[in-house]
């Protein structure tokens, strides 16, 4: 059985996500080697990261199935 787009979009995020970190480490260990302080993040792992994010809520969804209503009349009867 092939996956659905949807659960490649999930495993897309997650791998994405190990990879940021991945390269958030990196970037900490060389700043490290070279004795300069951190400032902020660059913005390549930050992209990365929102993108993953993206992918991970949009699989997530589209996993999920159809929103069924709320009906907050149902709720006080």
């Amino acid at each position: 059985m092939a996956p659905s787009p949807s659960g490649m979009a999930v495993i897309a995020g997650i791998a994405l996500f190990v990879f940021a970190g991945y390269q958030t480490l990196r970037y900490r260990d060389m700043l490290k080697l070279t004795q300069e302080e951190f400032e902020r993040m660059p913005a390549q792992i930050i992209v990365e990261v929102l993108l993953a994010a993206v992918l991970c809520m949009w699989g997530s969804l589209q996993l999920a199935g159809s929103f069924k209503p709320i009906s907050a009349l149902a709720n006080q009867e």
